[in-house]
């Protein structure tokens, strides 16, 4: 609420002000008839780090890489001014975007959009399965509290960012990260007025009401596929070259979704969605409180996206993993590590963080085939999580 010596002035729906001053012990009162129709004055956030490190946002089997990099600037208030909504945030860095060719060695800074890119997270890269060298850069981005989301693409074709505008039917969106945060009610799409013309494809977007928002973007079969955040429902998958698109949503097996909210905050130590030998795979070694299993990794494979069906291809308790000669010659203890990522060409094998190590397992045949110290310079190894990590046609990038 800002320095001690400032205290926030609210204003009332009648213009006068009252000081609140703080209480100790007790909370600082308001006529009871009387509702703060503005708040608080909040202090400019502290610089950034000193150190701000460029960041791999995304990466295409055919060895296009999408990365960021951030410069320091001075923090200013910025507005954002969209369709139906405005907010204003603190921008801290200049952030500027670039596409890869590992296989050339050449990169192409992407132009400044006029909309705001809302989240690296929100960020994927995918080549055009028409060739020609061809990709599209996309930011899918909901509008909180409407009905109606943009796509935000760059198509290298086309030389420019693009907004499409689809159709979003999802009810409440929270205001913010936590399960007590206020909910919004979206307004019908039969409410709004047609946005802009020509270069718009609308969509309908077929999620059930649950909160939603992506934690990274994977590029596979030519469409986008955006992972859910906590890692509990499914992914949205869009093939933004389509001239008319359709959003489609993918859950994850029935007996492995997730209750709202029950995994918030850890399940991407636990939990991972990646493609490996051309198909997409979902990793899960998240144990559910009270079922009294033992801990186990288990991966799925989705083979045939249209069908929506996960296979089980194999599980292993970690028990039998940890009893096995190749385990105990890593000299590492007997405790339940994070989940890295699965091998991009090898369904069997699978990573794991454990002690600052990165170590690989056959999980079919419960042996380690690999274990290695890892030298990530960020985030610390406590806060090690999958979402930290991309793999890249057998390579892995840290």
């Amino acid at each position: 609420m800002g320095h001690p010596r400032q205290h926030p002035t609210c204003v009332h729906g009648g213009g006068r002000r009252r000081r609140l001053r703080r209480a100790h012990g007790a909370a600082a009162r308001l006529h009871p008839h009387r509702v703060p129709a503005a708040c608080f004055r909040i202090p400019p956030p502290p610089p950034p780090h000193a150190q701000l490190l460029p960041l791999r946002l995304a990466a295409d089997p055919s060895g296009i890489l999408l990365l960021q990099a951030n410069l320091r600037c001075t923090p200013t208030r910025e507005t954002i001014d969209r369709p139906y909504t405005k907010s204003v945030s603190w921008k801290l860095d200049n952030r500027r975007y670039f596409v890869h060719n590992a296989t050339t060695s050449s990169a192409f800074q992407l132009p400044d959009p006029a909309a705001t890119i809302m989240h690296q997270a929100l960020l994927g890269l995918v080549v055009s399965p028409g060739g020609g060298g061809h990709y599209m850069v996309a930011e899918l981005q909901p509008i909180i509290g409407m009905d109606t989301a943009t796509l935000l693409c760059f198509s290298s074709e086309v030389g420019e960012w693009v907004e499409k505008h689809v159709h979003y039917p999802l009810p409440p969106r929270p205001w913010s990260s936590s399960p007590s945060s206020a909910w919004i009610r979206p307004r019908s799409s039969a409410s709004l007025p047609r946005l802009g013309s020509g270069s718009e494809k609308h969509v309908h977007y077929p999620l059930p009401p649950r909160p939603w928002a992506a934690i990274c973007v994977l590029s596979h079969l030519g469409r986008l596929w955006w992972v859910e955040v906590d890692l509990s429902w499914g992914l949205i998958t869009c093939d933004p070259f389509a001239d008319e698109p359709v959003l489609g949503f993918i859950p994850f097996p029935a007996e492995r979704v997730l209750k709202c909210w029950e995994g918030w905050g850890v399940a991407d130590k636990y939990r991972y969605v990646g493609v490996s030998g051309a198909k997409l795979r979902f990793v899960d070694m998240y144990a559910r409180s009270g079922c009294g299993c033992a801990p186990n990794v288990a991966v799925w494979t989705l083979a045939d996206p249209e069908s929506k069906e996960w296979t089980l291809e194999h599980e292993a308790r970690f028990t039998q993993i940890w009893a096995d000669e190749s385990y105990q010659a890593t000299g590492l203890a007997n405790k339940i590590p994070v989940l890295a990522l699965i091998h991009p060409r090898n369904p069997d094998v699978v990573y794991f963080f454990l002690e600052e190590h990165l170590f690989g397992v056959d999980v079919r045949a419960r042996k380690v085939v690999e274990c290695e110290v890892y030298g990530l310079v960020a985030p610390p190894s406590c806060r090690m999580a999958s979402r930290f990590v991309r793999a890249w046609a057998g390579t892995l990038l840290r």
